[in-house]
Order: C-alpha cells, then sequence, then structure tokens
C-alpha cells in the first residue's frame, strides 16, 4: 500500500509541476489587476468585475423571506415560491453577467472589443444552472401548496 501511494506521489508531482510552469506562462485573465489593490480601485474594470456579485449579494434578499416562511411552517407559499424564483432569477443573471457582460465590457475598456469575447467558467454556469433548479423549485412547489390546499 506505502508502495503505491509513494508510486503515486512520484507520477503526479512531475505533471503538477508543469500544470503549475503553464499557469506561470499564461497571461493573466482580462480585467485582472496586477499592481496594488489600491490602484485596481480606481480601474472601471474592476468595478465592472463586481457587477455579477452584486446579483449573488441581491439574491441574499429573497432568501431570508425563504428563511422566514420555512421558520413559519409554511415551506411552500406564494411569498416562498417568489423567493425562490427572485434567488433564481438574481443566480442566473450573475451568472449570465459573468459568463458574457464583464468580459466583453473589459475588452471594450481596453480598447479592443470582440464580439467573441466570453469567458465560460465552471462557476458561473453552475450558478445558473442552480438558479434555473430554484426557479422550477418555486414553481413546483407553489403548484403542490395549492394541491395540498385543495386536499384540507
Amino acid at each position: 500500500m506505502a508502495t503505491q501511494i509513494v508510486a503515486g506521489v512520484l507520477l503526479v508531482s512531475p505533471v503538477l509541476q508543469r500544470l503549475l510552469e503553464i499557469t506561470r506562462e499564461l497571461p493573466p485573465e482580462p480585467g485582472v489587476f496586477l499592481g496594488p489593490f489600491w490602484l485596481a480601485l480606481v480601474s472601471p474594470a474592476y468595478w465592472l468585475g463586481q457587477v455579477p456579485t452584486l446579483f449573488y449579494i441581491a439574491a441574499l434578499w429573497p432568501a431570508a423571506r425563504v428563511f422566514q416562511e420555512l421558520d413559519s411552517g409554511k415551506p411552500f407559499s406564494a411569498a416562498a415560491a417568489r423567493a425562490l424564483n427572485g434567488i433564481g432569477t438574481c443566480l442566473c443573471l450573475g451568472g449570465l453577467c459573468a459568463i458574457t457582460f464583464v468580459p466583453y465590457g473589459v475588452s471594450l475598456l481596453s480598447g479592443q472589443p470582440k464580439a467573441t469575447d466570453i469567458s465560460i467558467h465552471i462557476l458561473p454556469l453552475v450558478l445558473i444552472v442552480v438558479g434555473l433548479v430554484m426557479n422550477a423549485l418555486g414553481r413546483v412547489g407553489a403548484k403542490l401548496q395549492t394541491e395540498l390546499e385543495d386536499f384540507v
């Protein structure tokens, strides 16, 4: 067992070292500022990169409403369904903004805009999927609540 672990480390170590060398050679992503932090605060590209974060923060307000409804014992009330839809919408808009609006805006600010400037990373894609699931959960939950009220 120990020899397998040592052999695995010896095989993986050069691969990881090469990956680190490759990533050091890559240019930074658009909007990544390589100077002091205080100097980045005056850069419009920095503030443009924060737009998706505003959508993610905005998703916290409807999330608080969902927790209030859960605490009151009405997990799929109309207010909770609207709040779930709000969370999903904010997450989807933030993810779409991170994929399309921010990269294109940064390239526009740099003076070299291209219509093909999109940045497909896994995190915004996952947040878009989570947002779509939250929207679907809100719709299904509202239907289940109305059916439950019809039974009673």
